[in-house]
Order: C-alpha cells, then sequence, then structure tokens
C-alpha cells in the first residue's frame, strides 16, 4: 500500500525496502523461497529508491546490501552461479 499510495517518496521507499530485508532474514533457512521473495521485492523497491534520487547514498547502499540478500538466498536454494553473480 505505502509503495503504491507513495510511489516517488524515497523515504516511503526506503521503509518498504526495509519491512522487505527483514521479512528476507525472517524466512531465510525456514522457508528460502519466500526468503527469496521478499529480498527480489526489496532489490526492486530499492533499484526505485536509486532512480529517484541518484546521489542518495544511502539508497545505493541499500542496493549493495539487497545484493547480498539475494546472493545469500540464491545460495540457500542452491542456485550457485546466480548468487555469485549477485555477490559480485
Amino acid at each position: 500500500v505505502l509503495e503504491k499510495n507513495f510511489p516517488n517518496d524515497v523515504r516511503t521507499q526506503r521503509v518498504v525496502w526495509r519491512t522487505y530485508t527483514q521479512a528476507s532474514a525472517i524466512y531465510e533457512t525456514i522457508k528460502d523461497d519466500v526468503s527469496l521473495q521478499f529480498a527480489e521485492k526489496a532489490l526492486n523497491s530499492v533499484i526505485k529508491s536509486v532512480q529517484l534520487d541518484s546521489a542518495d547514498f544511502q539508497a545505493k547502499h541499500n542496493l549493495v546490501r539487497s545484493n547480498y540478500r539475494m546472493g545469500i538466498c540464491l545460495h540457500n536454494l542452491g542456485k550457485y552461479s546466480e548468487a555469485v553473480s549477485n555477490l559480485q
């Protein structure tokens, strides 16, 4: 809802990113497929934040963190080559 109601607000996108990232961490090793779904949503959210404000250092930092989270999720699912590309 937040993402749809405030699509161009960087602060709101950061809250959405944080929520998806935490959800991904909660499901890690319990339901890795669900964890990956939340990680993908977090990544998409932070990509949008970087596009909205390319000077936002925090958004760029969160982009790196999202790629790391994606790499971990993919590794846990045995998708090693995809995991490596996210971790590079």
